[in-house]
């Protein structure tokens, strides 16, 4: 289906760069073929074990750093499901080195001590 730029659906394609198309879903493999977030992965979906979590397809993204999973130094703690807690915390921090938590910090101390 293509649309114009009123949004209504027309005959032929719109150009790629017209204001009125716009892509708002897909099926997989396509959607795997892109960056998205751990959680949405059709390759690796989630499992209720933490191992199932580790796993990840090369387009997967850690949601705590904003990276790719395969760069995430801590991807062990990132893949589990309390990442948008997480991603708060480091933005905060990364917002405010001062005012950084206590709880984060005994989280560092912690992972260095291991």
């Amino acid at each position: 289906i293509s649309l114009d730029e009123t949004g209504s659906e027309g005959e032929e394609a719109a150009p790629p760069d017209s204001p009125g198309v716009r892509i708002v879903g897909s099926k997989a493999p396509l959607a795997n073929a892109f960056p998205h977030a751990r959680e949405h992965c059709t390759v690796c979906p989630f499992g209720s074990k933490h191992k199932q979590q580790r796993r990840f397809c090369p387009h997967c993204y850690c949601a705590v750093c904003e990276e790719p999973a395969s760069a995430c130094s801590s991807w062990g703690e990132h893949c589990i499901e309390l990442w948008a807690t997480q991603r708060e915390k480091r933005r905060e921090a990364v917002a405010n080195p001062s005012s950084e938590t206590q709880g984060m910090r005994a989280a560092r101390l912690k992972r260095f001590a291991s």
